[in-house]
């Protein structure tokens, strides 16, 4: 088997309908030795906010010297993204014989895994085989039935927040969606939870009641406060943000941050708690220093990520990547735009969603900012038509404003093209293209899906190869 064919192998498995159930990846793992039972692991369920806690407890232990895994999904332009050591992609070769091998076990004991269940074995196997110090493992969907929650007991467990998403899978009520986060939280357990909503909290407090877990709440336990306000910043740009952090045991004054958006504030608190809890409770060692520079450096792909892309030696293109794909998402993004510091006068909006999104509430807060609001469709069997998406959208913003596409190739090229013939003069002495660095950001959003694909066409050099024509 080739990496190429054992993508083959997984790519129909996407497709497949979402199954509940943990009784066939267990099967698979008890023949493969459970190595999951051997693993330090700090287990992060929610809606919001996983990727970012993820990447912040990952680079502090990162940054302290320890061998860290972490499993996350979606990945953005490989899909070896999603399982790495020391900011190290799993191999190829790796990702092969790990496949090969649980294909087989799969025929003999005649179970099929999901998509998600083959690479959840294949990050277990792997980390065991490399023997990490921490894993760090990022919940698929949901928690209770999700496939990384055969684990016996992680050192850690995080819920960031719950907003209403995957109503078919999770239930219909922030309550029930509460409880099957709060799924992985186990007996005697240590547990953070950034949850606002009462009824979710009281559902989750409840759940570590039972099982007799110690609940360390946000805004409760630990937060970042001056005054009333309950997150305050100290300072804040499009380079960083500051902010004090107050803490279960310990404080920490002007730390700073990378991940732009207050709701990445919230993360970093999450991620603060969770050392805490390691140092005095695991005997995890970490230094202040280590906590500021590893906060420092986490970063986490396609979160209100800048790329400013070279189309020629004169000047550059602005994107901004965010994988905002639910209304909670949407009003962080919305607000990062006002408060951060970035500077522009036109915003074009290449905006692609999935099917069982909120798209209306999701329009109507980011319409208001759009300039103009071009539809595509991210590829995927899940994505939702445009001209659905145009319907909801002429609601907020009038006809002009709105290009409905279809192909993202097409989409993006689109964009280029209006802005650049927006700039583009009668006079070529007069190069007004330098306005263009300037003046206009491109957002793409709505899903990580689309936020992958864009990436990868833009720092592709074959791809910008066919935008350039809007240059000549």
């Amino acid at each position: 088997m080739t990496y190429k064919e054992a993508l083959n192998y997984l790519f129909p498995l996407k497709s497949e309908k979402i199954k509940f159930g943990l009784e066939s990846v267990r099967k698979v793992l008890g023949e493969l030795g459970n190595p999951q039972n051997f693993l330090s692991v700090i287990h992060v369920a929610g809606t919001n906010g996983k990727g970012s806690v993820s990447s912040f407890v990952y680079s502090i232990l990162k940054e302290a010297g320890y061998k860290v895994g972490v499993y996350t999904s979606p990945h953005l332009v490989d899909l070896r993204e999603r399982i790495q050591i020391n900011e190290k992609w799993i191999s190829k070769r790796d990702v092969v014989c790990l496949i090969k091998k649980i294909d087989v076990i799969c025929k003999c004991l005649s179970v099929k895994l999901s998509y998600f269940e083959v690479l959840t074995v294949v990050a277990f196997c792997y980390f065991f085989r490399e023997k990490v110090d921490f894993a760090i493992l990022e919940v698929g969907m949901g928690g209770r039935l999700d496939a990384t929650n055969v684990l016996m007991k992680p050192l850690v467990s995080i819920i960031t927040n719950i907003e209403y998403e995957h109503k078919d899978y999770l239930g219909d009520t922030l309550s029930k969606i509460a409880g099957e986060k709060a799924g992985i939280i186990k007996e005697n357990g240590f547990v953070i939870t950034g949850v606002k909503h009462k009824s979710s909290f009281a559902r989750i407090r409840k759940i570590c009641k039972t099982k007799k877990a110690k609940l360390f709440c946000l805004n409760n336990d630990f937060l970042s406060v001056r005054g009333k306000e309950k997150v305050c910043l100290v300072k804040t740009n499009f380079d960083y943000q500051q902010f004090d952090y107050q803490g279960i045991f310990n404080n920490y004054k002007k730390i700073k941050i990378k991940l732009l958006g207050k709701h990445q504030i919230e993360n970093a608190l999450l991620s603060l708690a969770c050392m805490e809890l390691l140092q005095r409770f695991h005997g995890v060692r970490i230094n202040k220093k280590q906590i500021y520079k590893g906060l420092y450096q986490g970063f986490w792909p396609g979160r209100l990520e800048l790329l400013e892309v070279p189309f020629s030696l004169k000047y550059k293109v602005r994107v901004l990547l965010d994988g905002a794909h639910n209304p909670s998402a949407f009003c962080a993004l919305r607000n990062a735009l006002k408060e951060n510091n970035i500077i522009y006068d036109k915003l074009f909006v290449l905006l692609g969603v999935l099917k069982d999104k909120e798209i209306e509430k999701m329009l109507k807060i980011l319409s208001p900012l759009a300039d103009k609001l071009i539809i595509t469709k991210p590829f995927t069997e899940r994505a939702l038509d445009p001209k659905m998406i145009y319907s909801y959208a002429s609601k907020f913003l009038p006809e002009e404003k709105i290009i409905t596409g279809g192909e993202i190739k097409n989409d993006i090229n689109g964009i280029f093209k209006e802005i650049f013939l927006s700039y583009k003069c009668d006079n070529p002495k007069k190069n007004k293209f330098s306005k263009i660095e300037k003046e206009v950001l491109i957002l793409v959003t709505g899903s990580l899906y689309l936020v992958g694909e864009i990436k990868k066409m833009l720092i592709s050099n074959k791809e910008r190869r066919g935008i350039k024509q809007w240059l000549a």
